[in-house]
């Protein structure tokens, strides 16, 4: 397996059993470069950038991104820029930290799943409000709103504090969030369910439609009702021998929780990015009730039975163990690997974050560690990409296309 380098640093690349493709990646920026979005080839050069901010960007078929201007929420907009960095699109208003355009539920590359042109978005934001059932102190509350592509609000909307009674926080927990308040919930991640088998088995909590959020400080993961806004599912904050979704363990500080759409290996599964990093309400003293483990992992397991059919942890004890703090995502790819964004390898890396693309038996066959200009960034999270959803004529790497090389 051959060892490259090139601007975005050492890569290790077996182009046998990589899913060959381009991979965009959104930077959260640093105290030596600037939020930078990039696009990728396998052999970690840029093939094009766009200056805004990645938390996250997704590339939409024919070369526009979406993304955040700014990060700061003051005078920021979600916008869609096109292949040359021109705005043809813009929202007024901040995006935190999640959003999906109307036909893909999840943001990335799936047979069948085409976004919408013109389509509607679902985006999360954050608005400071105070509660005083929940905290005597301002909170940062998460909150979802549906945009027609003129900006119009479709009139869909759910607030995290409307619906707190519902996230099985126990009453230490309750406790702590009143002490505390600020951003109590911490949302990563809003997905659609999209279209699954348990659905059309006559299970409604899966209703297409239906909503998937992620809560990094709360250890908790919600699909809520579309129509209701109620929670009808969950997993966690408490994952105790008494609770049902146990088999999964423990999560602490999850990221990037989403179902596998249909047409990729695993499809109906749920796949999370659990960073293992100090989190949870109820410690002593203020502290988070768990201190963390020594290694993230991902897993992948059924949401009708929570039992786990897939995880990766690497060896914890190696000079690059799998641990990253803060963030962090996997994307099931059409061959059955997992592309892996780990924003933060160690301490001794703070803003240096890796790419690694695994197979399902474990083996490491892609793997970047990200620079920039010649300075390490830290990404948010990547996504591979089709060569297709390149502009027509626009494939520098000469990628086969994903429709030729992915068996019907």
């Amino acid at each position: 397996m051959p060892v490259l380098a090139s601007e975005s640093g050492p890569l290790v690349y077996d182009p046998n059993q990589a899913m060959n493709g381009y991979t965009v990646v959104g930077t959260v920026g640093s105290t030596t470069t600037p939020p930078v979005v990039l696009l990728l080839d396998m052999a970690g050069n840029v093939v094009n950038k766009w200056m805004v901010t990645g938390i996250p960007a997704k590339l939409l078929p024919g070369g526009h991104i979406l993304a955040r201007t700014s990060l700061a929420a003051e005078e920021v907009a979600f916008v869609e820029l096109d292949w040359e960095g021109r705005t043809v699109w813009s929202l007024p208003i901040y995006m935190d930290h999640d959003f999906e355009r109307e036909g893909n539920p999840v943001g990335y590359y799936a047979p069948g799943a085409d976004f919408v042109a013109n389509g509607k978005t679902l985006l999360m934001t954050l608005e400071e409000r105070t509660v005083p059932s929940i905290s005597p102190l301002p909170l940062k509350d998460p909150v979802l709103y549906e945009f027609l592509y003129d900006g119009t609000w479709t009139g869909f909307m759910w607030r995290g504090s409307d619906h707190f009674e519902e996230f099985g926080f126990d009453d230490a927990a309750k406790a702590a969030i009143a002490e505390n308040g600020g951003d109590y919930l911490h949302m990563n991640t809003v997905s659609l369910v999209g279209r699954t088998g348990w659905y059309d088995q006559g299970d409604e909590r899966f209703h297409p439609e239906n909503i998937i959020l992620c809560s990094r400080h709360g250890n908790f993961v919600v699909i809520i009702d579309r129509v209701t806004g109620a929670v009808v599912w969950r997993i966690g904050p408490e994952f105790t021998k008494d609770r049902p979704e146990h088999p999964i363990g423990q999560l602490l500080g999850p990221h990037h929780a989403h179902i596998i759409p249909q047409g990729l290996p695993g499809a109906g599964h749920m796949l999370i990015f659990d960073n293992g990093a100090p989190s949870g309400y109820g410690g002593f003293a203020g502290y988070p009730k768990y201190p963390g483990r020594r290694y993230s992992r991902v897993v992948e397991f059924d949401p009708t039975t929570f039992q786990v059919v897939w995880e990766y942890r690497a060896d914890h004890k190696s000079e690059t163990p799998f641990k990253s703090m803060a963030m962090g995502s996997a994307q099931r790819l059409p061959n059955g690997n997992t592309l892996i964004t780990f924003p933060n390898q160690v301490s001794t890396y703070p803003e240096q974050g890796r790419l690694v693309e695994l197979t399902a038996g474990g083996k490491v066959v892609w793997d970047l560690w990200l620079q920039w200009n010649q300075v390490p960034v830290t990404p948010y999270r990547a996504y591979r990409v089709p060569p297709e959803w390149l502009p027509e004529g626009t494939n520098p790497a000469g990628y086969l296309p994903w429709s030729q090389t992915i068996e019907p």
